[in-house]
């Protein structure tokens, strides 16, 4: 790729937006410099902004095949997460490496659509059947390279049903047979699939379905091959019983009492955990993944954002179950269904910087660091992922923060371009913007 200079009216820099700045992309798709420009640009985008492509630090692909089908109530039924699981099984039981494809290449080209440029696959529908092992993990990989996107597989270890309990003949296609041949699985495909666009990481789906000492094994791959550890954290009430039940802890204070919590985990949901745990998980230095679309539709309940923000925990934006791709909702709905539980506004900010810049990072360098891929900031060295923004409308003007106005009020509609590791993946035609090339 030949290397090119790329400026806008207004270029994110981290905390804010400056003008007159521009961005050196290498030849190998990367960040060169970004600052003030210092000579002609090759692109410049007039009455735009440069952002950092989001970070989609969750996600289900397949689950794009569950929009709709479980949408339908009587005047007296009562549907949770656990009626919506009983449906996913169901259409968990149709996949095959070909739907599982075709699903996954929809999901991910809808993301670069929609603004995000790195997704973190938690993926833990693995097997075709008894005899096509395996064949599900290729289908994802192959589909997220044809899309563009930049993917981290997180593969999910699954081993059993609940807390100490074995897997239902429905959570067959999950077993990951032991830890150990979790890990062969992981290491044999981080070995074929040489690409910049392709990376790794290591997950357990939950401690419903990992046992503490499968758990502390994954820990320690995950400490050995110095890469992120995801897991499903108290997103529901039964969970919490199970857990309690067999180990008379909640599930992440087991994690915290065995020193599973460090730099390299993310907790996906964190729901309903205790203001104590959360402050002993901080301590630890742990994150966590919100995915308020999902967390809304399966009614999950709304997470203490107050002890999230008062230990200063980092928080990461996912799309979960793939209703839509829209990433500035996500880290919107952050905020604002904690608005509506408060009846407050600016729960999630803090002193040092703007409310915008907060949700900003929320969505792109947080999500890169839960993941631990060069992304989500324009610092040099990082891979040249971004957005064109149109921003007709939007300001700056008079006491008017343009994160602000981009955070609350922006949405795919305004993507000019996508740019990942450089180049153009998706291009909106018809607005009057010159692409990046």
């Amino acid at each position: 790729m030949k290397p090119f200079s790329i400026s806008a009216d207004h270029v994110w820099d981290g905390s804010a937006f400056r003008e007159g700045w521009s961005i050196d992309v290498t030849s190998d798709g990367r960040i060169g410099r970004a600052g003030p420009a210092d000579g002609p640009v090759d692109r410049h985008h007039d009455r735009c902004a440069l952002v950092p492509g989001f970070v989609n630090a969750h996600s289900h692909a397949f689950q794009v095949l569950l929009r709709g089908a479980v949408e339908q109530y009587g005047p007296d039924s009562r549907s949770n997460f656990w009626s919506w699981r009983d449906r996913m099984y169901e259409t968990v039981g149709r996949l095959e490496p070909d739907s599982v494809f075709d699903a996954s290449l929809q999901c991910f080209t809808e993301m670069v659509r929609g603004g995000w440029t790195t997704v973190g696959e938690f993926h833990y529908v693995r097997h075709a059947g008894d005899s096509d092992l395996w064949a599900l993990d290729d289908a994802v990989i192959q589909a997220a390279m044809q899309s563009g996107i930049r993917i981290v597989l997180l593969q999910a270890c699954y081993l059993a049903g609940d807390v100490d309990q074995p897997l239902a003949p429905e959570q067959s296609r999950f077993d990951s047979g032991s830890v150990d041949r979790h890990l062969e699985q992981h290491e044999s495909l981080a070995q074929r699939y040489d690409s910049d666009l392709v990376e790794f990481a290591l997950a357990a789906h939950s401690v419903r379905a990992v046992g503490l000492d499968d758990l502390l094994e994954l820990a320690r791959a995950s400490e050995y091959f110095d890469r992120p550890l995801h897991i499903h954290l108290e997103e529901n009430l039964a969970e919490i019983e199970s857990c309690l039940r067999v180990h008379g802890k909640t599930p992440m204070r087991l994690l915290i009492d065995n020193e599973l919590v460090t730099p390299r985990m993310t907790a996906v949901h964190c729901t309903h955990s205790h203001p104590v745990d959360l402050a002993d998980f901080a301590a630890a230095g742990g994150r966590i993944c919100l995915c308020p679309m999902t967390e809304g539709n399966l009614a999950d309940g709304i997470v203490d954002m107050k002890t999230i923000v008062e230990h200063g925990i980092p928080v990461c934006a996912g799309s979960d179950m793939n209703l839509r791709q829209d990433p500035f909702e996500e880290v919107r709905w952050i905020e604002y269904v904690q608005r509506l539980a408060s009846l407050g506004r600016g729960v999630f900010t803090q002193s040092d910087r703007s409310h915008g810049a907060c949700l900003l990072q929320v969505g792109t360098c947080n999500g890169a660091a839960s993941l631990a891929v060069e992304a989500g900031d324009f610092n040099p060295g990082s891979w040249a992922d971004m957005l064109i923004l149109d921003i007709d409308g939007y300001g700056p003007g008079p006491g008017q923060l343009l994160e602000d106005s981009i955070v609350t009020g922006c949405g795919p509609e305004r993507i000019v371009s996508t740019i990942i590791g450089g180049r153009v993946v998706h291009d909106r035609p018809g607005v009057g913007r010159e692409p990046a090339s």
